[in-house]
Formats: structure tokens, C-alpha cells, sequence
């Protein structure tokens, strides 16, 4: 009988895995899905991180933008058409979140919580 480095070693990584990072419980499986289900009925937290998210977003790219605008000596001549793309596309994200908040798809958000609001009652 040969003795199979390969099988052998697989089996060692599989009782080291088992060991690190031991199967879930059923209870802890069950407490989890709790978990998962009262965050997605928790509509605060989904209403505050997008609007959070976009001004970050907001802000970092104005302050690159500043940067690259009044300090001479950041772009390496070799690499300005790569910093070119992405100021573009840095630009269309920032035109994006502007126009979403500000444009014709925030009236379309009111209207549909005026009209959800309206089949409630």
C-alpha cells in the first residue's frame, strides 16, 4: 500500500480548517438569519448610508480634483493620460450623484413614497 502525499494533505488542511473555523451551530445559523431579516426591514439604515456614500464620494473627488489642479508637481508626465481617464471618470460618478439627488430621479423617489404613502391608508 503507497502512501499518498496528496489525499494526506488534503485531509491535514481539511481537520485545520475544521479547527480554525468551526461549522455554524443550527442555533447560530438561526440567530444569524434573524439578524439579516431585521436588518432588511431596518429601512433607516439603507436611507442613511447611500446619501452618506455619495458624499463621500462627493467630496473625495472634488478634493483630488483640487490637488491635481493646484499642485504642479503630482502628475508624472509618463502617466497623465491614465489620470486624465480617471478624472473623466471620477467626473461622470460626481455628474451621476448630483443629478440623482437633484434632478429628475429625486422627484420620482418623492412621488413614489407620496403614492406608497397613499395605498397605506
Amino acid at each position: 500500500m503507497a502512501f499518498d502525499p496528496i489525499s494526506a494533505g488534503i485531509e491535514f488542511a481539511g481537520k485545520v480548517v475544521d479547527r480554525i473555523w468551526p461549522d455554524a451551530t443550527e442555533a447560530q445559523k438561526a440567530e444569524a438569519s434573524k439578524v439579516i431579516a431585521e436588518m432588511a426591514h431596518d429601512e433607516t439604515m439603507f436611507k442613511v448610508i447611500t446619501p452618506i456614500l455619495a458624499g463621500v464620494v462627493l467630496v473625495l473627488s472634488f478634493l483630488l480634483f483640487g490637488v491635481l489642479i493646484f499642485d504642479n508637481d503630482v502628475i508624472d508626465p509618463s502617466r497623465k493620460d491614465i489620470v486624465i481617464y480617471i478624472l473623466g471618470v471620477l467626473s461622470a460618478i460626481d455628474t451621476q450623484i448630483v443629478a440623482y439627488y437633484f434632478g429628475s430621479s429625486s422627484g420620482s423617489v418623492q412621488k413614489s413614497d407620496f403614492m406608497e404613502k397613499l395605498f397605506r391608508k
